[in-house]
């Protein structure tokens, strides 16, 4: 099986842009990772609201993370989280979440490189100051193993204040395949929560993503979590989707759909607040070719940002991108568009959010920020800009600053500050 390295050939064929927008600026030099030996792949990033930070990156054997104090420079050495033995892989980004304190936790997709479908997810949670609170542990389960998918996110994990592990994955459903190809699988989204030693808290683990529909396309998960302990969970869903009838049997009602973001918040026990909800989008469900690559990011009041890439006939490629309240309510007017036109097709979209609401996108080398005017309508902060490498990781603090990652030959990473 092999592993995507984001190298300088990618890079040259991206699209060329302006450079910096007006009142963005590079803070202090740019940041570097990984080595020579084992280079980084696939860098993430979190950042607390006081701008300290950690990275986290794969070398396709191992996860490293390294800390990173409010303007860049390195505290301590870089982390060891996981080393696989042979013949296994780390497959794909590593997932990085981080809690108020700065504690911050990892999850990582192993593989068998000789069996692709044999594998399972992992976790670990540390301290602000770089300790372990507890060994890794595994939060798919033998009922429900991870499925992954290429290059798509299938897994993902958000830390609360008391270093609770909400781990989310894309796992079958037991007994079920798709009925025009039945050697597809039909998926569900499982969550789980977790102490920082590992314990499982709440019971087994639930499937949150469809209310008796069975999909063949679920990926593109993440999550978050806001003060008050609530989480939010995206996902992007289609395929065959079979509506179950009765509830629980074999059969089931065939209807092909293209990918549709989804989203569900749940409380702080894990359980669901209410139904599954599907973002707004000028591209509408049985038109062009889908929602793609949808993540989410949400700061402490419960705010939160949804991205997507929008795949249609007329423009190859769109990134939408949408604002809600804590509630769940689209905020300042719908989704604002980011139009990439040509070219470029890439990691995916990423996006930051900041306990003001502001946030930016980011998708292959190119980023935009938004903020909201006087009347909590979202607007872009001035042109889009460039960064030196394809963006693989977006973190927000206070302050209006923001840091991002990504990777050519090594890990490459810069804060900047930004006016509005």
């Amino acid at each position: 099986m092999k592993l995507r390295i984001l190298t300088a050939a990618v890079l040259a064929a991206t699209c060329a842009a302006p450079g910096l927008a007006a009142g963005v600026t590079p803070v202090g030099p740019a940041l570097s990772f990984g080595t020579a030996d084992a280079p980084a792949q696939f860098p993430t990033v979190a950042m607390r609201a006081d701008g300290s930070f950690v990275v986290a990156w794969t070398t396709g054997t191992a996860v490293m993370a390294q800390r990173y104090a409010a303007g860049g420079t390195p505290q301590g050495a870089a982390i060891a989280i996981y080393t696989a033995p042979s013949p296994n892989v780390v497959w794909d980004q590593p997932k990085l979440t981080m809690n108020a304190a700065g504690d911050f936790a990892l999850a990582w997709h192993i593989e068998d490189s000789g069996n692709a479908a044999v594998g399972q997810v992992e976790a670990r949670v540390y301290g602000a100051d770089g300790t372990p609170l507890g060994a890794a542990f595994r939060f798919d389960d033998d009922a429900h193993p991870a499925v992954h998918f290429g290059f798509e996110t299938s897994e993902a994990l958000a830390l609360d204040a008391a270093d609770h592990v909400l781990g989310a994955w894309t796992a079958a459903v037991p007994g079920k395949t798709g009925l025009l190809n039945a050697d597809r699988v039909a998926l569900g989204l499982y969550v789980r929560r977790f102490t920082a030693a590992g314990a499982a808290l709440d019971g087994a683990a639930q499937e949150i993503s469809n209310g008796g529909k069975l999909l063949t396309e679920l990926d593109s998960v993440s999550a978050a979590v806001a003060d008050d302990g609530h989480y939010l969970v995206s996902w992007s869903a289609g395929g065959e989707e079979c509506t179950l009838v009765p509830p629980g049997a074999v059969g089931c009602l065939i209807d092909l759909q293209p990918s549709v973001v989804h989203f569900r918040q749940l409380d702080s026990s894990g359980k669901p607040k209410g139904a599954v909800a599907t973002v707004l989008s000028s591209l509408q469900p049985g038109q062009g070719l889908g929602q793609q690559k949808p993540l989410s990011a949400m700061n402490g009041s419960g705010t939160f940002a949804l991205m997507w890439l929008a795949l249609t006939p007329v423009a190859p490629k769109i990134i939408h991108s949408q604002e809600y309240s804590a509630a769940g309510v689209v905020k300042g007017g719908g989704a604002v568009d980011f139009p990439r036109t040509q070219c470029c097709s890439g990691f995916g979209p990423v996006v930051a959010i900041d306990p003001a609401g502001d946030y930016v996108v980011a998708y292959e080398d190119q980023l935009r920020l938004y903020a909201p005017d006087s009347s909590g309508r979202m607007q872009a902060v001035g042109p889009a800009f460039n960064s030196p490498t394809s963006v693989t990781g977006l973190a927000m603090g206070s302050g209006n600053q923001f840091v991002l990652v990504g990777s050519t030959s090594a890990g490459y990473g810069q804060i900047y500050s930004f006016s509005k």
